[in-house]
């Protein structure tokens, strides 16, 4: 694993990005990251249905507690309560966990898919020609147009002659 690894840097100083596209391309490194954000969002789906699940059940109970409540107001004749609390202590119990699974996988999340932004960045950048590559090509036309530029003046000074 590890001259696996030492071999992977040769050809990253060697070849640059295009190496680094294709080790990444062996370990499936995009598709594990794709297939890691599916599982965070079907995570998160679940934790939200949890979550309405409870405080449903919650505003149920709290329901039936008002009316238990005002059955014994109705019989010692005071007046019924009409107002109910908006989240119960113990909703806010029970989803707490589903609450911070749910932040938690949104951060994983959104980290998910800052990798395969930059993995897809990294193939761009691999499809372009290596720098060394585009080096070599920039300095043999520097070095075209200047034998150019003496050749052109020569040219000229063979046509006034004539």
């Amino acid at each position: 694993m590890t001259k696996g690894c030492k071999n992977a840097l040769e050809d990253f100083k060697e070849q640059g990005i295009n190496s680094l596209n294709k080790v990444l391309r062996f370990f499936n490194i995009q598709p594990a990251l794709e297939s890691l954000q599916a599982g965070l969002e079907r995570g998160i789906k679940q934790d939200r249905q949890s979550i309405a699940k409870i405080e449903s059940i919650c505003s149920e109970y709290n329901e039936a507690g008002r009316h238990l409540k005002n059955i014994g107001r109705a019989i010692i004749g005071k007046e019924f309560i009409q107002e109910t609390s908006p989240t119960s202590k113990l909703a806010k119990t029970l989803t707490s966990p589903y609450r911070a699974e749910c932040k938690c996988f949104r951060a994983m999340k959104a980290c998910t898919e800052k990798a395969i932004n930059s993995l897809s960045r990294l193939e761009e950048r691999a499809a372009k020609p290596p720098i060394k590559e585009t080096l070599v090509i920039c300095n043999e036309l520097v070095s075209q147009q200047a034998r150019n530029k003496v050749a052109a003046p020569a040219r000229a000074v063979d046509n006034r002659s004539r």
